[in-house]
C-alpha cells in the first residue's frame, strides 16, 4: 500500500479529541443504552471495574476463546447479565487480555494454552471469539471434546477449513451455534413473519458504511480471509437467510466493481442475479470512519412485502395496504439473542446448519473473487458443495 493511500486514511482514525470522546459516549448511550455503553467503555479503557454484578452463585461451565472487544463487552457482558457468572476459564494469545477477562468478568481460570483451556474440568460450553483463521480448528476441537460450541463469524476462511468442519458437524448440528447475529435482530424477526410472500424473486439492496481500519490491522492478513470474511460476510449471510425463507436459487451471476484494485477489500459494489430472478446489490464503503459505528441501510421487496431497515434502529414494513413503523431501543443488531442462544434448551428460533453452510460457501466464493481481482463469475451452490466435499480428498 502506497504512503499516499495510507496518509489519506489517517483522518479516519483521529477521533481522540476530548470533545469527540464525550460526544461518542453520549451518542452511544442514546443508541445502545447506559449499561452496554458502560461495558464498552470499561473494556476500551481497561478500567479495573466489572460492568456486571452477580447476585447468586452459578456452576461455572463456560470457556471463552479470545478475550478481545467482542469476547468481553459483547459475549461476556450479555451472558453474565442474563445467566450470571458461568465463567470457568478463558484463553487469549495475549495473556494480558485473558487476565483482563478474569478481572472484569470474574473468570475462574486463565489458561496458558487452548489445549489447557479445553481440559478444564466442568466445561460444558465454549464461546469462540478468537482470530478468524482459528475459528474452524477451535470449533472442531470443542465439538470433539463433547462441548456445546458457539463460534463467531466466520466459521471458516478457506474451502479446506469448511470441508473439515462440515464433516465434524455432521450429526452434531444441535451442539453448534454460529454468531451471525442479524437474523436474531428484532427487525429481522418481525420481517421473517411476513416472508415469503409467494415464490417470486427477491430484490434486496444494502448500503454499508464500515470502519476504516489501519492498513496494518490483522483483518488484512491473507490468512484471515480478507474483509469479505471479516465484515461483508455478515450481509452475505443475511442475504442467504432471507432468501432461504423460500427455496433458494442454485445458480448465480456475480459482479463486483472495485473503486481501487489496491484497496479492493473495501469501497466496492457487489451485484448478484439468480436463475429465479433474485436481484441483490450491496455497496460497502469505508471512505471515512462512521462516528457512531457501522451504519447500514437495507431495502427489500418480495411480492407485496416491502421493508426498509435503518441501522437496525428503525424499520418500515409494508404488505399490500398494511403498514407498520417500528423503533428499536436500544439498537438491536441481534447480539443479545445470538450470544446466549446455546444456553436455551427450547429456543424460539434456531437457525439450521444448512443456512450457515450455504452462506459460508457463497462468502468463500466472493472472497476468492476479491483475492483474484475478478469482476465477474458464475456461482452454483450445488457445485460449491461438491468443491467442499472434495477439498480434503
Amino acid at each position: 500500500m502506497s504512503n499516499s493511500k495510507y496518509n489519506s486514511q489517517k483522518v479516519h482514525y483521529d477521533l481522540s479529541a476530548p470533545t469527540s470522546k464525550f460526544q461518542r459516549v453520549w451518542r452511544s448511550i442514546k443508541m445502545w443504552g447506559l449499561h452496554r455503553t458502560l461495558a464498552k467503555t470499561i473494556n476500551r479503557l481497561s478500567l479495573p471495574l466489572s460492568p456486571v454484578f452477580y447476585l447468586f452463585p452459578r456452576n461455572k461451565d463456560l470457556l471463552l476463546v479470545g478475550c478481545g472487544q467482542f469476547g468481553l463487552s459483547t459475549a461476556s457482558f450479555f451472558i453474565g447479565k442474563k445467566l450470571g457468572n458461568r465463567f470457568l476459564g478463558c484463553y487469549d494469545i495475549d495473556l494480558n487480555q485473558a487476565k483482563r477477562a478474569k478481572r472484569t468478568y470474574k473468570y475462574k481460570f486463565v489458561a496458558n494454552s487452548f489445549e489447557d483451556l479445553t481440559d478444564l474440568d466442568g466445561a460444558k460450553y465454549m464461546f469462540v471469539a478468537s482470530n478468524h483463521a482459528s475459528h474452524a480448528a477451535q470449533t472442531i476441537a470443542g465439538l470433539d471434546k463433547g462441548l456445546v460450541v458457539h463460534v463467531e463469524k466466520p466459521i471458516s476462511v478457506s474451502w479446506e477449513q469448511l470441508s473439515s468442519l462440515s464433516k465434524v458437524v455432521e450429526g452434531k448440528e444441535d451442539r453448534l451455534f454460529v454468531g451471525y447475529n442479524r437474523p436474531f435482530a428484532k427487525a429481522t424477526q418481525l420481517l421473517r413473519e411476513y416472508l415469503p410472500d409467494g415464490d417470486g424473486p427477491f430484490t434486496i439492496q444494502y448500503f454499508i458504511a464500515g470502519h476504516a481500519i489501519d492498513p496494518n490491522h490483522w483483518y488484512y492478513d491473507p490468512q484471515e480471509g480478507t474483509r469479505i470474511c471479516g465484515n461483508v460476510g455478515h450481509w452475505i449471510d443475511l442475504t442467504v437467510h432471507l432468501l432461504s425463507q423460500r427455496d433458494i436459487a442454485d445458480k448465480w451471476e456475480i459482479t463486483i466493481v472495485y473503486s481501487d484494485l489496491d484497496l479492493r477489500e473495501e469501497n466496492f459494489s457487489l451485484s448478484m442475479k439468480s436463475d429465479k430472478g433474485d436481484l441483490i446489490s450491496m455497496v460497502f464503503t469505508t471512505r471515512g470512519e462512521p462516528f457512531d459505528g457501522v451504519s447500514e441501510t437495507i431495502n427489500l421487496q418480495h411480492g407485496n412485502v416491502m421493508a426498509k431497515i435503518e441501522d437496525y434502529q428503525s424499520m418500515k414494513l409494508w404488505k399490500g395496504n398494511y403498514f407498520r413503523s417500528y423503533k428499536f431501543y436500544p439498537k438491536d443488531v441481534g447480539h443479545k439473542s445470538s450470544v446466549v442462544q446455546m444456553f436455551d434448551d427450547h429456543p424460539k428460533y434456531r437457525r439450521p446448519w444448512s443456512e450457515i453452510y450455504l452462506s459460508t460457501m457463497l462468502m468463500l466464493h466472493i472472497t476468492d473473487m476479491v483475492r483474484g481481482e475478478i469482476t465477474f463469475s458464475n456461482f452454483s451452490f450445488h457445485d460449491a458443495d461438491l468443491k467442499v466435499r472434495g477439498a480434503c480428498k
